[in-house]
């Protein structure tokens, strides 16, 4: 990612707070468009509550151990690739996961969003104070050109490293050379638009934490003679990484750049129960980029509440996939094209107050 050069104020205007998550900074320089809801309506969807989170979780990690055993009696059959592919998209489903537990919107306790928070981005190999503070920057400067550190495809859209990504391995080199090179104590090209200093030593420690955690598993499977246990921690973000891809493709890619209205640059999709479970409701993008404080079992109702200010609401991977990728294959040869969306008319406007779309993490 080739940043820009902006001012060090505009670089870190995220300020630290008092928890472990993302939540709304202070207004900044620019506003985005804001849909029409009553005050009081957005603070009864902001509102967070333990009991209904807490027992999605311990269902998704029932699953998860659930899966895994079913994988680990299955080694030595041909059973066992079904078994990993169905342990594997769960395991993988951490990843959209950690997003609503970063904004600090999923539990009511700030210690169940801490807990589950580190453990998902574990899972997915994101070590934790350089990804709560890239995201952040996405959230502010969102798909904005040489501020954005999360644009997944560039323009023009190399296509070859798109494809990659079906597999993350794009995204693993990434995260990888940030863990091996903050780990040693110097601090990334990438990381410096976007960590203040102030995060700098936790950022090193966590990533030789990271990096010890890595090297004991690679050491764990040359002891062992196999790759097992490289199939169960971070194999799975590898081989069955379908619904990530294509989920996270779907959210920004082959839409306007440096646009200040999320209803231009992102995109909502509905899915089927089981895949939103999955997916953590991160289907509702628009949503949760307009208002990324409120928690992912809100979102839904959320949509119900402004779809009439919305796009096209994509009806499935299939649906926004058809849109999708004929526009990156137009982007490989046409950097200058991109999917226009057409929006409903303007309402007017309840008095609400500006909104800038900004999210600062802490430790």
């Amino acid at each position: 990612m080739l940043f820009k050069k902006v001012p060090e104020k505009y670089a870190l205007s995220a300020d630290l707070s008092a928890n472990n998550d993302l939540s709304v900074a202070e207004p900044g320089d620019t506003t985005w468009w804001m849909p029409d809801i009553k005050r009081k309506e957005l603070k009864q969807l902001m509102q967070r509550q333990d009991r209904r989170p807490l027992a999605n979780y311990l269902l998704w990690l029932a699953l998860l151990v659930g899966t895994g055993v079913l994988a680990f009696m299955t080694l030595g059959t041909w059973w066992a690739v079904p078994a990993f592919l169905i342990y594997g998209t769960i395991y993988s489903s951490s990843d959209p996961r950690s997003h609503d537990l970063g904004h600090g919107a999923t539990f009511k306790s700030r210690w169940l969003n801490s807990i589950f928070c580190n453990l998902c981005l574990f899972m997915t190999l994101k070590e934790p104070i350089d990804w709560r503070w890239r995201h952040t920057r996405h959230h502010t400067d969102t798909i904005h050109v040489g501020l954005d550190p999360e644009i997944l495809v560039t323009r023009p859209a190399d296509l070859l490293r798109v494809a990659a990504d079906f597999f993350f391995l794009m995204q693993a080199k990434g995260e990888l050379k940030s863990i091996i090179t903050h780990a040693f104590g110097v601090v990334s090209h990438d990381a410096l638009h976007y960590v203040p200093k102030s995060e700098w030593r936790k950022m090193f420690w966590s990533s030789r934490f990271y990096l010890a955690c890595i090297v004991g598993v690679i050491a764990w499977c040359i002891a062992a003679g196999t790759i097992v246990p490289l199939l169960f921690i971070w194999g799975p973000r590898f081989y069955a990484n379908w619904l990530n891809y294509f989920g996270f493709l779907s959210q920004h890619a082959g839409l306007a750049e440096d646009s200040h209205d999320h209803r231009l640059n992102t995109r909502t999709f509905t899915m089927n129960p089981a895949f939103e479970f999955l997916y953590a409701n991160l289907n509702y993008h628009i949503e949760h980029h307009v208002y990324p404080s409120i928690p992912y079992y809100n979102l839904p109702v959320l949509h119900r509440m402004i779809r009439d200010e919305l796009p096209y609401t994509y009806t499935g991977l299939i649906d926004v996939s058809r849109e999708v990728l004929p526009v990156l294959w137009r982007q490989a040869h046409d950097a200058g094209y991109f999917t226009t969306r057409e929006l409903p008319p303007a309402k007017a406007a309840r008095g609400q107050p500006a909104f800038t779309n900004a999210a600062a993490p802490a430790q």
